[in-house]
């Protein structure tokens, strides 16, 4: 499949792969597509999350709550480096 891309998108991907990012163009494409996927999982996501404070769905904390709830989350995130 052929795809026409700008002559500064050409230049750039010739460019990262000349330098040795990619070992070809089929590679440099296929991280831009990928790249792609994510933002767009991540667009996703940020709606969604948009939609639930929309909707009421959140939980305040005041400052003590706060520092608790990133104390666990931190604790959880150590617990699980550890053990992966």
């Amino acid at each position: 499949m052929a795809a026409s891309i700008s002559p500064d998108n050409e230049r750039f991907l010739e460019q990262a792969v000349a330098d040795g990012r990619f070992a070809d163009r089929g590679e440099a494409i296929d991280e831009a597509l990928r790249l792609l996927r994510r933002r767009d999982d991540l667009i996703r996501a940020v709606n969604a999350g948009v939609d639930q404070l929309d909707a009421g769905q959140y939980t305040e904390y005041d400052e003590a709550e706060l520092d608790q709830f990133l104390a666990d989350i931190c604790s959880k995130a150590d617990r699980s480096s550890q053990n992966g």
